[in-house]
């Protein structure tokens, strides 16, 4: 059966799309399994997540925080079930507009990728401008270099699109040795939080359910939930690289069963326990 004949009645009808030519065409069986966890992990960007999103959720939560960061965890890998049980069916760039275009329609479809585009535009503006905000800083305490913000955010934009017009492949091999930094630097904070912890180790006070659910969801628990929810964003990228994965069938469920596991690991959120 072809993917025309699963598309909805009222959409099969459609003119058949343009065809594909070595320019257009991804690079097809270029990304393994790791590659694909590297894009996502780093998308959910485990380090901006403890130096923005954390803090202003332990603030609110208090340790709290560290067991929402959890609970989030588990409720996306319940979501990632279904998930990547579609993503055996529907191989596509697309991801969620190609899932909803084929369950409801074309036009819902579209409607999915707009809202989409838009998150993912205010999301993607807003960490620039929240990282070109910390290497000014950086830059201009630790080497008296003082660069307005847009600089270096522009400059993140220019590295980014060179990466992107090189190779996929090779976007996953930077990312893996930038994401090997960012996960050992947390890793190391996190040892160190939990060894010279002014009281020592109490993980009941960050993940016992009067702790998590603190203020309950209309209070501190639900603004709680809601930056633990923001510091995943990316974890369901897996299916866009089906169709550059050497397996898509295989490594799309494994890669996001995976990544939506490793994200709470990822979070700083243990390192609390102190």
């Amino acid at each position: 059966m072809s993917q025309r004949e699963n598309l909805p009645k009222s959409d099969q009808a459609l003119g058949a799309p343009d065809p594909e030519t070595a320019d257009t065409t991804l690079k097809r069986g270029t990304l393994g399994l790791f590659g694909i966890i590297f894009f996502v992990v780093a998308a959910s960007a485990p380090l901006a997540g403890m130096t923005g999103a954390f803090p202003v959720a332990a603030v609110i939560l208090g340790p709290g925080a560290a067991g929402m960061y959890v609970f989030v965890g588990i409720i996306l890998l319940l979501f990632s079930v279904g998930y990547a049980t579609m993503s055996r069916y529907v191989t596509n760039t697309g991801a969620f507009f190609a899932y909803v275009g084929r369950g409801l329609g074309i036009v819902p479809g579209v409607g999915s990728a707009a809202v989409s585009v838009l998150a993912y535009l205010a999301v993607q503006w807003a960490v620039l401008g929240f990282i070109g905000g910390q290497m000014a800083l950086q830059f201009q305490d630790k080497f008296g270099i003082d660069w307005p913000w847009w600089v270096y955010a522009i400059t993140i934009i220019v590295i980014v699109w060179l990466l992107s017009a090189l190779s996929v492949d090779i976007g996953a091999k930077v990312l893996g040795v930038l994401l090997a930094i960012e996960l050992i630097s947390l890793l190391i904070v996190g040892i160190v939080a939990i060894a010279k912890g002014p009281q020592g180790p109490d993980f009941a006070a960050s993940f016992s359910p009067s702790a998590i659910f603190s203020g309950g969801l209309e209070g501190g628990a639900g603004v709680a939930f809601a930056f633990a929810l923001a510091s995943f964003i990316g974890f369901e990228a897996t299916a866009i690289y089906g169709e550059e994965s050497k397996n898509p069938k295989r490594n799309v469920p494994v890669a996001t069963y995976l990544s939506s596991s490793s994200s709470p690991a990822c979070s700083p959120s243990w390192a609390s326990g102190s």
